[in-house]
Order: structure tokens, then C-alpha cells, then sequence
């Protein structure tokens, strides 16, 4: 490697620089986004020093300021549900973990540590999809699985022999991994161990490896064991590439109540971010196919650069909880809307992987190249930095996903960007770099021009992330057909916005700074406990109550509008409802059936429905929303699953009505499809077999199954209307649950963002009362219609009811609990028959069908709680019983006069005896 003189810095350009000090080896100078320098001691790695260690019970104030902040952040996220169960399980052990772990003696805090991560790997590898508590079977044999496979590849990279013999091996080593992660053979309980495997080795391995070549002096193995199975690592697939020496030497390297106050802090921005998130994407996002005009494209595409907000608040869990145990690391992230330039960009955003790649890429190219110059190796360097991190994109893809497909987006999301950020890079090695706050030392000028920077900088990077979050460049320069005035103007808009903020959050706090001093303290934290009190724990007592205030104030209150929006979101993430994000980081992190059994784990709740086998059931794009899939014969949710021409779980049906016969058309939904049963165990061929049976003799019987999974009294409406009318039913037995008015809302929020129309007559005001529009998101939308779904419910049961007059068909409504009823259902019960019965519907109430029956008796076990084969059993013999006995249905007396007539009617058209 070439030498430099003493002090004489690297003007690189690119990202960070370095500088050799005489006795003191490399100086990596990062840039004043990571607040602070960081030492290289290439003498090996750092030791712990007793006197920044802490003092134990004397700082108990200050420990318990700290423990009151991580305590918070984790009510935080327990009453908004972020993130998955299982992250949320280790916030809650870490609150007060780290208490434990800093009163342990300095020589066993590493080894604590330790311990301390395989203890959470080891809960949280034993969740299974049914349970929240931990299988001791299960999670040991994945534990260890999970541990012999790390001290493998560990070993590999420890082994006497040289740099590349152990790279090699390493390759061979995954090689063999990406067998197992294909899914050759089948793993079992133990297909989970690749992807997080994957998610500790895949980066930090070429980081460790590239480290050991380069130290004097070996890591120890509790130093290595450490690096990799951190804490929540084993939750969360996407982590930050934490570097070895400075996850090493960082380790108590300053005042231990200062590093635990700063992961509290820490931990407060990333939930912080979390919520920014999700309040972004279901307020303002939109998806690309919503686009109608300029507005919604200016909209798509900044809102669109805004969702790295889940990266970075997740990121910032992740460090926080490990300062928190002594490891003084930098930020992930900072304030990277702000970046004046596309070198500042590239070193405020995800400024681990910043440093991961100029590290082990670009030094080591840098400086080989450096004989053809320095403007030249600078080129060439970058050039294959950008490389390599698009290449490792797609790896990391295949190793998250168990997929990955090269797409001309993502070559053209990195290619410019690489050279935006080269021709910055020349631009500051020929003028010299400009400091991001100098404009503030230059007056309104200079402060107006970083302004002016920074916008463009913005608007350049968010058109960039646009075309990174759309899956072929078509669809990209589609949407900027609909660039137009309003696009200029909401533009426009945002750019002053960011303008504002520059001068706000980076021009402000710099005049204010003292002139010629240096950079404040890394991280340190002034005043006493009321100070810090003050602006570490209020502002997360303030959040804690602003959630658990929406969470707890009841949708049927009034509330001013964005009030009732923000109630909403943070219903709907409660709920675990999904949002508009469609980038790059979104879908790396989305579940799905290649990482099924990694996210029935974590989640401790099944995957999709649960059962195996195909989906029956596809999307439509209007009114039901959804069908079944015609003329289908395969197993789906893991049975034998048949429809007919129409879509039907039934037999074929003419459409003519067969003389004498009494036809039932039965709608509802996943209940009376049969969802996960065999067709010899529903209820509504049991009970048409029962009739035939037992009252052949007073009429024949069909029972018509029109039911699709998930449809609502809307798309019941439709399907009586444009299916079941044409079978001439006698009686139309609609099937109801309190279910129905939340998937009321549901579809009435889906025709509003997808335009279409709705029947006359409809409770328009309610919408206006509720303030959605087309624009609204449909899970935002949904949640806002929760005071006026009984409105809207009652508006199509009329229609249905209304149908049945027209048809002459008797309208019969019967409620059918799920075997895990809450209260709140059995209190809409009185509700739901009230608005049936003055719809002209004779209601009949099962809410008693389950009676002295346990739920785990009649439930398939799905995250639905469809009923079971001995549920229907019941529904049928007690739905059959209200039919032939009700008076008011009198169905055989029904059936014996239609027979009769049918008799009469063949008699008069005989020819006379002669």
C-alpha cells in the first residue's frame, strides 16, 4: 500500500479521507455526517478502559433515566405493534438486559453480551406459527443448527493459511449454504436457519475476513462471536454492515451513561422514523398506477424517496440496542433529505454500507490504480464501487428472497447515480471539498446557494429513487406523461420545503455554533438528570400518549379531520395492515411464501392463510373484488378443491329451474365456501341432503353456493344481481357476520381510489362526513368509514332484500359467529339483525351455534379461525332446524306448494280422456 506524508490528507472525493499520522498509523477521516473521527489502530484491536467502564451503583440516577427511555420506546412500539413480535420481545429483554449486563464485571461484559444474544436467538428461533410461547425442542435445535454453521464459517476465516486459500473456502462454504437456502433439500423446522444465517454472514463475513488480513493482532473468539450473533439480528433480515474494528475498538471507548443515553436516544429517533413512515405511505402514498395527473406524480415520486424512512428507523433500533451494551458506534443515517451533493448524499445515507464498500472496494482499488494517477485511479475506483454495490444488491436480493431477477432499473438506478456522484467527486478533487454548513459563515448568499444545492439535490435523488421503484423503465417514463402545471407547481412547492428545512436544521444551528470552534463532542450529552429528562423522556412520554390516545379513543366519536386520519394510520399499522410502499427496501423486507416458515417464526402467526395448496380465490378490478377461479379442480388450502363453469364451489346448475324444485341461493363468504374443508363437510351441502332425505316427499331442493372468501354485503349485492338472479331462487339465504361492516369500509374506500362508480341511492354524505376521497389511502380510508359503516351496511342490505321482492325470492338473513367471537362482535349481533330486519330480511340468530364448545374444538387453527369440520356439523343441524321449523320461513310448506303447483300446472296441460 502507498504511503502518504505525515498529516497529509487524501483529497479522494468519493467519501471519507484518510491520513497517515507518524507512530499512529491510518487516520480514517469520515465526513461530518458520522459526527466524529475514527481511529484505525493497526496495532490491533482496542481494549476495555476500567475508568470509562462506569461506577456501578453510583450512577443508578442516570441508569434509570436510561431504563425509563427504553422502556418508553418499547410501550411505544407494544401499543402500535411496530415491527414483528418477536422484535418487539427483544426491546422488551433489553430494557432490562442492559442493567444486568452493565453491573457485571468489565472482563465477563463482552462475553455477557454474548450469552446475552444466543439467550434471544435461542427464544426467538422457537417460536412456531401457532404459539406465542417458546417450543424448547424446536428452539434449541435451530439454536444450535444456527450456531455450528456461524462457528464453521467463523473458523474458515481464522484458519493458519493465506488470505485467499480462505477466501476460497469461504466461497465453497456458500456454495453450499445457497444449496440449502434453494431449498435442496428440504430443510423442515430447519429451512429458517438460511436466511438468517444469510442475514448475519452474507457482508460482515468479507468485513471480518478483509480485518483479520490487515490486524497485527488476532480477535479474540468472544470478539468474534459477538460481531455476528447481535442482538436483534436474528428478527430482522436487513442489517446494518457493522464494521469489525470499529464494533472492536468502540466497545466502552468513552463513558459508559453517555453511550447507554445515546442508544436511548437513539432507539426514540428510529421509532420516530418508523411512524414518520407508515404515517407517510398510508397518508400520502400512492400507487403508480393511481397516477392521474402532475400533482399525483409529484406526489409518487417524493413519497416515494420518504419510505427509506423504515430503513433508517430500523436501523437505529438495531445500533441503539447495542450501544446500549457498550458498543459506541456511529449513526447509520443523517439527515440525508438535506444532502447538498450527490458525495454528501452518498455519505449521509446508510453510512454503514458507505464505509463497508470504500473499506474492502475502493481503497484497495484506489490505491493499485494510483500509479495511473490520481484523477484516473479515482475514476476507476469509483467506478467499481458502484459496481460491486449494485452486484451485491442483487446478492443480498437472492439471499433475503431465495430469488432475484436483474431488471434495466436497477442498472440505470445505479449507473447514474455512480456518476453523479464521480463527477461530484472530480469536481470537489479540482476546487476542493465545500463543507456542508460553510454557506453559514458566508452570510444570506451562502446560505441561500447551500439551499439552492441542496433542493436540486433532492429533487435529482427522489426522480432517481422513482425509477428505482417501478419494476421496467416503460412504466417509468409512462408516468411522467402526466407531468404538467400542477407537476411544476407541487414541485415547486416541495422544493421550497426542502429549502426551508436546509436553512432551519443545517444554516440555523451553524450560525449559532462558536465561531472558530471545533465540532461539538460526539454524542455528548450536556446539562443534569432534569435536563436530560427533558429532552430525552418527554418527548417519548408525549408519543407514548399521543398512540395510546388515538389507539383508545372510539371510532364512532367525532373527531376534526386530521385528527381522525392520524386515529387511523395508527389503527391500521396496529392491525398490521399494509401500506402503498412498492420500493426496493419494501419488498426486501415484505413477507412472503420464500421466507414462510422465517416469518410464521417471528410473527408467531401462520403465513397467508396457513393451509397449503393453491390459492382458488383471484382479484377482480371492481365490485366483488374478488371470484373464484372457474372450472378449477386442485388442491387449494389443502384439501380437494372443485367449482364449476361459473365459479361456483358446487355442481353444475342450469340455469333454467327444473319444474317443482325450490331453489336456495346461499351467499356469503370464506365460512360458506368452505374455506380449508373437504366439500363433504360444509354445511350447505349437508344441509341439502338432510332435505332431500327427510322431506323428499314434500318437494325437491337445491342449495346454490355463491359464497367467495373476503366478499362484502357489496359484492353480495353484485353477485345476487349479476349470478344468482339468473337461477330464479325461491329464497336467497344470506349468510352475515359482524365482519361485514369493516369489509363494507373496505370496499367502499377500494371504489374510491379506484373510481368507481356507485349504485343510486348510496349514502354519499357519509363519505363527506368521513372525508375520503379518491386520494385517500384504502386502509386509511377504511378505518375513517368506521363511524358510518352501519349507514352504508344498511344501504345494501335493502338493495338486497329489495332484489329478493323483485325476484319473488324470500330474503332470509342469518348471523354465523367465528368459534373466537369477541365481545365487541356479539355487541354488533342486536345492530346487524336491527338493520336486517327493517331491510324486510327475516334474520335468524345463531350466535348460540357454539354453545359449551371450546374455540380449539372448532377451529382449523388458521389466522382467521375458520370454522372446522365439527363447527359445520353444527351450523348445519342448527341452520336446518331454524329452516323447517320457523314459522316465518314455513320453507316445506314453501316447497309442498310449489311441487303442488307444478303438478297442477302439468295436470291442466294433459289432454283430455277420451
Amino acid at each position: 500500500m502507498s504511503t502518504l506524508p505525515s498529516g497529509q490528507p487524501l483529497r479522494e472525493g468519493f467519501g471519507s479521507a484518510i491520513a497517515a499520522e507518524p507512530g499512529r498509523g491510518l487516520r480514517l477521516i469520515l465526513p461530518e455526517a458520522s459526527e466524529r473521527s475514527v481511529r484505525i489502530n493497526l496495532g490491533g484491536a482496542g481494549k476495555h478502559r476500567p475508568d470509562r467502564l462506569g461506577s456501578g451503583w453510583t450512577e443508578l440516577p442516570g441508569l434509570a433515566l436510561v431504563f425509563v427511555q427504553v422502556a418508553l420506546v418499547a410501550l411505544v412500539m407494544h401499543e402500535v405493534h411496530l415491527e414483528t413480535p418477536a422484535f418487539r420481545g427483544i426491546v422488551y429483554l433489553v430494557a432490562g438486559g442492559f442493567l444486568g449486563h452493565h453491573f457485571l464485571p468489565a472482563r465477563w461484559r463482552l462475553q455477557g453480551f454474548t450469552l446475552f444474544s444466543v439467550g434471544t436467538m435461542w427464544l426467538v428461533l422457537g417460536g412456531s406459527r401457532n404459539a406465542s410461547h417458546t417450543d424448547l425442542a424446536l428452539a434449541s435445535t435451530r439454536t444450535i443448527a444456527l450456531l455450528v454453521l456461524g462457528v464453521g464459517l467463523i473458523g474458515i476465516c481464522r484458519l493458519p493459511i493465506g488470505f485467499w486459500k480462505r477466501a476460497g473456502l469461504l466461497v465453497v462454504a456458500g456454495s453450499l449454504a445457497a444449496v440449502g437456502r434453494a431449498g435442496i433439500p428440504d430443510g423442515g423446522n430447519l429451512a429458517i436457519i438460511w436466511p438468517v444465517l444469510a442475514a448475519m454472514f452474507m457482508f460482515r463475513v468479507m468485513v471480518y475476513l478483509y480485518d483479520l488480513a490487515s490486524a497485527p493482532q488476532r480477535p479474540t473468539w468472544s470478539q468474534s462471536l459477538a460481531y455476528f450473533f447481535l442482538i436483534p439480528n436474528v428478527c430482522t433480515l436487513l442489517f446494518p454492515v457493522i464494521d469489525f474494528r470499529t464494533f472492536c475498538q468502540s466497545h466502552y471507548n468513552e463513558e459508559a451513561l453517555l453511550i447507554y443515553r445515546r442508544g436511548a436516544r437513539w432507539m426514540g429517533r428510529g421509532v420516530t422514523h418508523l411512524l414518520l413512515y407508515h404515517f407517510v405511505d398510508r397518508l400520502l402514498g400512492i400507487k403508480p398506477g393511481e397516477v392521474a395527473n402532475g400533482a399525483d406524480l409529484i406526489r409518487f415520486v417524493v413519497v416515494n424517496s420518504f419510505l427509506y424512512l423504515k430503513v433508517s428507523g430500523g436501523f437505529h433500533l438495531c445500533v441503539g440496542m447495542l450501544l446500549l451494551f457498550g458498543f459506541n458506534l456511529p449513526e447509520t443515517n443523517r439527515r440525508y433529505f438535506l444532502a447538498s451533493s450527490f458525495t454528501d448524499y452518498w455519505r449521509r445515507t446508510n453510512i454503514y454500507w458507505r464505509n463497508f464498500i470504500m473499506k474492502v472496494f475502493y481503497y484497495p482499488a484506489y490505491f493499485k490504480l494510483k500509479r495511473l494517477g490520481q484523477v484516473n485511479a479515482l475514476i476507476l475506483a469509483t467506478g467499481w464501487s458502484f459496481l460491486v454495490t449494485w452486484a451485491l444488491h442483487l446478492y443480498q436480493t437472492w439471499w433475503l428472497k431465495a430469488s432475484v431477477s436483474w431488471t434495466w432499473n436497477d442498472g440505470v438506478f445505479w449507473t447514474i447515480l455512480g456518476v453523479l456522484v464521480l463527477v461530484n467527486s472530480l469536481w470537489e478533487l479540482k476546487r476542493g471539498r465545500q463543507r456542508t454548513l460553510a454557506g453559514g459563515r458566508n452570510g444570506l448568499t451562502g446560505a441561500l446557494a447551500l439551499a439552492g444545492r441542496t433542493a436540486a439535490t433532492f429533487a435529482i435523488i427522489s426522480v432517481l429513487w422513482s425509477l428505482w421503484s417501478l419494476p421496467t423503465i416503460g412504466d417509468w417514463v409512462r408516468l411522467w406523461s402526466f407531468a404538467d402545471g400542477q407537476a411544476l407547481l407541487w414541485g415547486g412547492a416541495v422544493l421550497v420545503g426542502v429549502m426551508v428545512a436546509t436553512l432551519v436544521l443545517e444554516v440555523w444551528p451553524a450560525w449559532r455554533a462558536p465561531a472558530g470552534g471545533g465540532a461539538v463532542r460526539f454524542g455528548r450529552s450536556s446539562g443534569g438528570l432534569a435536563w436530560n429528562f427533558l429532552r430525552s423522556v418527554v418527548p417519548l412520554i408525549a408519543l407514548y400518549a399521543a398512540v395510546h390516545c388515538l389507539l383508545r379513543w372510539s371510532v364512532e366519536r367525532p373527531a376534526p379531520p386530521l385528527l381522525a386520519e392520524a386515529r387511523a394510520v395508527v389503527q391500521s399499522v396496529a392491525n398490521g395492515d399494509g401500506g402503498q410502499g412498492q420500493g426496493y427496501y419494501e419488498n426486501l423486507a415484505a413477507v412472503d411464501p420464500a421466507n414462510t416458515q422465517y416469518w410464521e417464526t417471528v410473527r408467531r402467526a401462520p403465513y397467508g392463510s396457513g393451509l397449503p395448496g393453491f390459492n382458488p380465490v383471484r382479484e377482480t378490478d371492481g365490485v366483488p373484488f374478488r371470484e373464484l377461479i372457474p372450472n378449477l379442480h386442485r388442491e387449494a388450502y389443502g384439501v380437494d378443491f372443485q367449482t364449476n363453469s361459473l365459479g361456483m364451489r358446487d355442481r353444475e346448475h342450469g340455469l333454467l329451474k327444473p319444474p317443482g324444485v325450490f331453489r336456495i341461493a346461499v351467499l356469503g363468504s370464506s365460512h360458506v365456501m368452505g374455506f380449508g374443508l373437504a366439500a363433504r363437510d360444509m354445511f350447505e351441502p349437508a344441509i341439502e341432503q338432510r332435505l332431500k332425505a327427510e322431506h323428499g316427499r314434500d318437494g325437491e331442493f337445491e342449495l346454490l353456493n355463491f359464497a367467495v372468501a373476503g366478499v362484502s354485503p357489496m359484492g353480495q349485492d353484485w353477485i345476487l344481481q349479476h349470478r344468482a338472479a339468473g337461477f330464479s331462487p325461491d329464497m336467497v339465504l344470506f349468510i352475515a357476520h359482524a365482519v361485514d361492516f369493516a369489509w363494507m369500509g373496505r370496499d367502499v374506500a377500494r371504489c374510491l381510489t379506484r373510481r368507481l362508480p356507485f349504485p343510486e341511492g348510496f349514502p354519499t354524505e357519509e363519505l363527506a362526513r368521513a372525508r375520503i376521497t379518491a386520494r385517500t389511502d384504502e386502509t386509511v380510508g377504511r378505518l375513517l368509514l368506521a363511524p358510518y359503516e352501519a349507514e352504508i351496511v344498511s344501504f345494501y342490505y335493502r338493495r338486497i332484500a329489495q332484489q329478493c321482492r323483485e325476484l319473488k325470492a324470500l330474503p332470509v338473513c342469518a348471523y354465523l359467529p367465528v368459534p373466537q367471537e369477541q365481545a365487541s362482535d356479539r355487541a354488533r349481533v342486536a345492530e346487524l339483525k336491527n338493520l336486517a330486519e327493517k331491510a324486510g330480511f327475516i334474520f335468524i340468530d345463531l350466535s348460540a351455534v357454539f354453545s359449551g364448545r371450546t374455540p380449539d374444538e372448532l377451529s382449523l387453527g388458521d389466522r382467521w379461525h375458520h370454522t372446522n369440520a365439527n363447527a359445520n356439523a353444527l351450523i348445519a343441524a342448527q341452520l336446518y332446524d331454524r329452516l323447517t321449523t320457523d314459522p316465518r320461513i314455513d320453507l316445506l310448506a314453501r316447497a309442498k306448494r310449489i311441487r303442488h303447483e307444478n303438478i297442477a300446472g302439468n295436470e291442466t296441460e294433459l289432454p283430455a280422456r277420451p
